[in-house]
């Protein structure tokens, strides 16, 4: 695993416990997030958890028990894209 994966999967998880009254639990946060790296395209991961750590808003999460949704930011769509075209 991708150390800087970890440290970004940790930045967006980071933001996501900070949501007014929603519940988080962390560890299992960061394990979600580098987790999801097994179903898309190799190295489309991180580009795109930073650009969600970087255009986070947390108004347009929601709880979920002990987990946190956010949508995508819209200029994260690009990098949602690649994720799943992979060479070609």
């Amino acid at each position: 695993m991708a150390p800087e994966l970890v440290d970004v999967c940790t930045d967006l998880c980071a933001q996501m416990e900070t949501v007014d009254g929603c519940s988080l639990d962390v560890d299992a946060c960061i394990d979600t997030c580098r987790l999801r790296e097994c179903d898309i395209c190799p190295g489309t991961l991180e580009p795109l958890t930073r650009c969600r750590v970087d255009e986070f808003d947390p108004t347009s999460c929601t709880c979920a028990g002990d987990k946190v949704e956010c949508e995508l930011p819209a200029a994260c769509e690009d990098e949602e894209a690649k994720t799943s075209t992979c060479g070609g």
